[in-house]
């Protein structure tokens, strides 16, 4: 139970370190710091002219789920302070999911150090809060990871299948080049109950239909 509640409390760590550098530096270095094509193709979408760097220019040049995500904050006109608070509560998920499939394999000691290790991640500390899809696609990989090893645990419930292959399609839709992650994620599948083909194959069309759509 202690292990549990440190891996849990540690969520509160990432967030308190990604704002404190984040707001330290201002709103100047936030934006000098940004991928500002993402707020620009944002824009272009509240204008209502697509998901485009500019009415019918270079539409479709990024992944629609990141700019949708901008949306709402380029629309009310707060990318900062309030996105960064966001992606820094996105950090922290990160972690969780982190501390999860690591106390799920390798027991709970083994959790709670990989969790302080996440949350005290330089590299973390400032991507996470940076005007980019970093710490969307790392979300959504971290949670296929830590629902894939929860499922693994389960096989008869078929939901944690599902919403692994959610994650996987979530982030696929933010950056392409994580598809490549696909073909692993479902080879493990199949591969991991060899000895039942049939429950193996559910569950491979499990994750793959999500991702799919």
């Amino acid at each position: 139970r202690s292990f549990h509640v440190t891996g849990v409390q540690t969520c509160a760590l990432p967030i308190s370190v990604r704002l404190a550098v984040r707001l330290y530096g201002g709103e100047d270095a936030y934006r000098r710091g940004s991928y500002d094509f993402y707020r620009v193709i944002a824009q272009t979408f509240v204008d209502g002219h697509g998901l485009c760097v500019g009415p019918g220019v270079q539409c479709g040049l990024r992944l629609p789920l990141y700019p949708l995500l901008l949306s709402p904050f380029v629309a009310t006109g707060t990318l900062y302070p309030w996105l960064v608070v966001l992606h820094a509560v996105f950090g922290a998920a990160i972690v969780w999911c982190v501390w999860d499939a690591a106390r799920r394999v390798f027991g709970a000691p083994a959790g709670a150090i990989a969790a302080v290790l996440a949350a005290c991640s330089p590299y973390a500390a400032v991507h996470d809060t940076a005007l980019q899809d970093t710490v969307v696609v790392n979300l959504a990989v971290a949670a296929a990871f830590a629902l894939l090893v929860r499922a693994s645990r389960d096989d008869a419930r078929v939901t944690p299948w599902l919403w692994a292959g959610v994650a996987l399609a979530a982030a696929v839709m933010t950056t392409a080049r994580v598809s490549l992650f696909l073909p692993g994620a479902l080879a493990w599948t199949l591969v991991r109950r060899r000895d039942r083909p049939g429950l193996a194959l559910r569950q491979v069309l499990c994750v793959a239909l999500p991702a799919a759509l």
